[in-house]
């Protein structure tokens, strides 16, 4: 996924102007790690089993994993987090939103809830933060694992091929209210909608709060670009879940056998599926000890898939 398309997304997301009550039905704790008077929020699944940190991507939330975490608590001690910027962690107008900052976020977190090791799940752009993290600080990351996350995306043509698109998702509108975000989303980016993502929207702020983040947080996808980690010099474990995408994960509104579909479903298998595997096979080849799990479904295939997301991952976490 492109900036310009982080960016859109993450502005859905984060349109949310009711202050309703987090209707979260995961079994976990919730706190707060502070960092230089900044705080940074996390969720916990407590087991006396090794530690797995999972991070989600642009604009979402500690619980975003409220579906898989469960199923990962039965062995590890697990605990998700939510970089600042978003959800309710804060935004500092004067903090730097850039990667070092947020692999300097981790370190803290880790320090805070006294985890030495961890095995790091990043979505997205935390995949890098998670490599960066690990390229620093190797003697306290167990294993690496990657869902769907390529800093060097742009090096392979992605924002050329996303030009090619034939049919644009339609744009949010209406009125701004949770209830119509919530349509919005599972119609037209996550099909089946999941509870995770109930939990992750309403943990989001209001308006204009939300636009102000937006301002702020672009940066972190601009200096992921600029700088994107050196996979060569991974010495820890690394598994990329390679997400292979379907014209149903891209456009579940279209009605199959419609113009627009089969237009869509062209563009899909001539240009999206390729890209796909180029950026698999690259991280394959870069990373030393790196290792690919293909799956088909969209970016977002944790909260389209949870169950399926949730069992790969507890085979081949440590």
């Amino acid at each position: 996924m492109n900036a310009a398309a982080c960016i859109a997304l993450g502005a859905v997301l984060a349109f949310v102007l009711p202050a309703q009550n987090v209707v979260d039905r995961a079994t976990h704790t919730s706190g707060f790690v502070r960092r230089d008077g900044v705080r940074l929020h996390y969720v916990e699944w407590p087991n006396a089993g090794t530690a797995v940190v999972l991070m989600p991507g642009y604009s979402l939330t500690a619980h975003a994993f409220d579906d898989i975490a469960p199923a990962l608590a039965t062995n590890h001690r697990v605990v998700a987090l939510t970089p600042r910027g978003f959800g309710e962690s804060d935004a500092p107008e004067a903090g730097a939103y850039t990667i070092a900052t947020l692999v300097g976020d981790l370190r803290t977190v880790l320090d805070s809830l006294h985890i030495a090791r961890a095995t790091l799940v990043g979505h997205s752009i935390s995949g890098t933060v998670a490599t960066q993290f690990a390229l620093q600080y190797p003697e306290r990351v167990v294993q690496l694992i990657l869902l769907d996350s390529y800093p060097y995306f742009n090096q392979e043509g992605a924002d050329s091929i996303d030009a090619l698109n034939p049919v644009a998702t339609p744009e949010f509108s209406g009125d701004t209210t949770y209830e119509a975000v919530a349509r919005y989303l599972a119609r037209y980016r996550f099909v089946p909608w999941q509870p995770a993502l109930l939990a992750d929207l309403h943990a989001k702020p209001m308006e204009p709060e939300a636009s102000r983040r937006r301002e702020l947080t672009a940066a972190y996808i601009a200096d992921q670009w600029k700088s994107p980690p050196q996979l060569q010099g991974l010495t820890v474990p690394a598994v990329e879940f390679c997400a292979i995408p379907t014209t149903e994960s891209e456009y579940p509104w279209l009605r199959r056998g419609s113009r627009d579909y089969t237009r869509a479903n062209r563009y899909v298998r001539q240009h999206l599926v390729p890209l796909a595997h180029r950026l698999c096979a690259r991280f394959a080849r870069t990373a030393p000890r790196g290792d690919t799990i293909v799956v088909a479904g969209s970016h977002y295939v944790f909260f389209t898939k949870p169950a399926r997301t949730a069992a790969q991952l507890a085979r081949i976490i440590r």
